[in-house]
C-alpha cells in the first residue's frame, strides 16, 4: 500500500514538472517590416490559440528598436505610428514578436512606401 502511494505521488510530481517545462519552452519569432512613414497606421490580424496559457500570438512590438505600448491581446489591432517628431518619409522598422508557428498578418503593408 505504501509503495503504491509513493508511486502515485511520484507520478503526480513528474506530471506537473513535465507540464511546467512544456509551458516554459514556448518559442518566439519576429516578423520585421520596414519602409517609409506615410502618415497612416498599420493594422495587424493576430492569431489565437485555445491552448492553456497561450492566448493571442503577438507578445510585443518594437518601433525603430523601441518597445511600443498597446493592446495586442485581441484578434486585430492597430499599430499607431503618429508621433510629434515623426514626419512623412521617415524610415520605419517594425518588429512584431510573436509565438512561433502562429505568425500575425499585416493587413495594409502598402502604407509603408
Amino acid at each position: 500500500m505504501l509503495v503504491k502511494c509513493i508511486y502515485l505521488i511520484l507520478g503526480v510530481v513528474l506530471s506537473i514538472a513535465l507540464h511546467a517545462q512544456e509551458i516554459a519552452t514556448i518559442d518566439y519569432d519576429t516578423l520585421t517590416i520596414s519602409g517609409k512613414y506615410s502618415g497612416k497606421n498599420i493594422f495587424v490580424k493576430n492569431q489565437f490559440s485555445e491552448n492553456e496559457g497561450e492566448g493571442f500570438s503577438v507578445q510585443s512590438i518594437l518601433l525603430n528598436n523601441e518597445v511600443t505600448v498597446g493592446k495586442y491581446d485581441q484578434s486585430a489591432f492597430e499599430i499607431k505610428l503618429q508621433s510629434s517628431d515623426r514626419k512623412v518619409g521617415d524610415d520605419l522598422t517594425i518588429a512584431i514578436i510573436y509565438m512561433k508557428g502562429r505568425a500575425p498578418k499585416v493587413l495594409n503593408l502598402q502604407v509603408l512606401e
